[in-house]
């Protein structure tokens, strides 16, 4: 199997470039109020260099999961700024037992940001890990939006004793042997970290697959459209009065750039009133306009009286008459 490498970095590394690296995560933040001050620096480096980019949380247990999601995004926003395919990681390592936590790096207890904190609050337990990392890993990903990638990231006891709630997520995991073991419930892994030192000095790390797969797996996917979504207005309206009619053009709704697909559109509404809205009694509708799937669609249409402003609409529906965008207005008058 072919694997493409990267690494990780946190302050204990510095700064240095990436150019080794087929992929990059830097640290931003910990806890509810601790940001890496090489995160900026190694953050604008991985874009300059158009390496993917990550940028992951040391994940506190014992601190709100939503506040510890609030301020790892907003510190990103921050220093630099989020763009679709980046990847946001959470890092869960410390475990909690016997009214203290354990923490699962070297290097954690020793930081004066990072202090044991005697008795565990109460409720804390090692079963509230797993629950506690899956509230942060979903506020991630509502914070960030569906054109970003959120992982766990963590080692295989912890994974398949503690977190197994987090199992919808991609596992970044951490193992040091020569071929990672996938701990169960997970049936892969998506990055490894292997323990030893990567171009930059971070953490060595491979991807599951060839640089053509990271690629494809980092590429930002659509936008799904949102429950309540409407068709936007249909685009260059224009009418032409007759004696007693109107010829209406105009072009379909156009799609946002980056969503899903919009459903089809299965006609169009169109009506006029006398005035310069389309409002009051004298509103008139007229049949459905089925599209012909042009652009522009043309419709000609009347009994309006002569000598007269008037003012037309149209706008888009889907099958059943769902989805109607908004009235596209135009004024005219008639000859």
């Amino acid at each position: 199997m072919t694997y493409v490498t990267g690494e990780d970095r946190s302050s204990f590394q510095g700064v240095t470039g990436w150019s080794g690296d087929a992929f990059g995560f830097a640290k931003a933040t910990e806890g509810l109020d601790w940001s890496d001050p090489t995160f900026k620096s190694n953050w604008a480096n991985l874009r300059a260099e158009g390496k993917v980019r990550g940028a992951y949380h040391f994940f506190h247990p014992a601190n709100s999961p939503a506040g510890q999601a609030q301020f790892f995004v907003a510190t990103v926003r921050e220093n630099g700024g989020i763009i679709p395919g980046d990847v946001f990681i959470a890092d869960v390592e410390i475990t909690v037992g016997g009214g203290m936590e354990d923490y699962g790096t070297q290097m954690c207890s020793e930081r004066t940001h990072c202090g044991l904190w005697g008795d565990a609050p109460r409720g804390l337990t090692p079963a509230s890990v797993g629950p506690g990392a899956l509230e942060f890993l979903q506020a991630v990903g509502r914070l960030v939006g569906p054109q970003c990638r959120v992982v766990l990231y963590s080692d295989a006891s912890m994974t398949s004793q503690l977190l197994s709630a987090c199992s919808g997520y991609p596992l970044f995991l951490a193992y040091y042997a020569a071929a990672p073991v996938v701990p169960a419930p997970w049936r892969n892994w998506t990055f490894w970290q292997n323990g030893a030192a990567g171009p930059g000095r971070g953490d060595l790390d491979f991807f599951n697959g060839d640089e053509a797969a990271l690629q494809a797996w980092a590429a930002p996917g659509p936008v799904p459209l949102p429950p309540d979504w409407t068709y936007p207005p249909v685009r260059s309206l224009t009418a032409r009065g007759g004696e007693t009619s109107v010829q209406l053009t105009w072009d379909a709704p156009a799609p946002a750039a980056g969503q899903a697909p919009m459903p089809a559109i299965a006609g169009y509404e169109i009506a006029a009133a006398p005035g310069t809205e389309l409002a009051g009694a004298g509103v008139v509708t007229y049949p459905r306009f089925l599209p012909k799937g042009a652009n522009p669609e043309v419709w000609q249409g009347g009994s309006l009286a002569r000598g007269t402003q008037y003012t037309a609409g149209v706008r888009a529906y889907a099958a059943g008459g769902t989805h109607s965008g908004p009235w596209a207005t135009v004024t005219f008058s008639t000859t």
